[in-house]
């Protein structure tokens, strides 16, 4: 199996099984940026408001304005770029088959079915997030660049797949 291009899967169901991981990921990413990114709202408003921060000509509004445009900036591009990243090189270094992890009695269409409807606690223990420490150390030695390269070459099948999924499931 090539690093290179990871395969998503055989099946439909498969391959957006592990879309909604990697997306499970980004979203866990996403809340740790904002955390960062408020804690250093609130390092910046200190220094505003202890004068030790300010611009010329427009003061502590021009400060604070450019406050808010690093953080939207940083967020977006953090989350949407390194998340996506991340998320992806996670993926190809812990690999694990979402059919096998599938119990009998439970059908994959009952999987997505429960995804689609909001049911994301019952699918989610299906769902391919349980990654150890030892494949989280891995992805920023070696995955950052596999996911990059993964993340961009399945840009368009991960959008081709959601739309199948939808017309599948949803339209019956």
């Amino acid at each position: 199996m090539s690093y290179l291009k990871m395969s998503l899967g055989d099946t439909l169901e498969e391959k957006w099984m592990n879309i909604q991981s990697i997306k499970r990921i980004r979203n866990w990413f996403k809340k740790f940026v904002i955390f960062v990114n408020v804690f250093a709202a609130v390092v910046f408003i200190m220094a505003i408001l202890g004068g030790s921060m300010e611009m010329e000509g427009v003061g502590v509004i021009g400060a604070i304005v450019v406050l808010l445009l690093m953080l939207v900036c940083n967020y977006f591009f953090t989350v949407y770029i390194y998340g996506t990243i991340f998320a992806w090189g996670l993926f190809v270094i812990d690999r694990k088959n979402f059919m096998d992890s599938v119990p009998e009695p439970v059908k994959t269409e009952e999987v997505i079915t429960a995804y689609l409807i909001g049911g994301e606690y019952y699918a989610g223990w299906l769902c391919l997030t349980n990654f150890t420490f030892i494949s989280i150390v891995l992805c920023f030695i070696v995955g950052v660049w596999l996911g990059a390269i993964n993340a961009i070459t399945h840009f368009k099948e991960c959008k081709d797949v959601e739309r199948e999924i939808e017309k599948k499931y949803l339209k019956k």
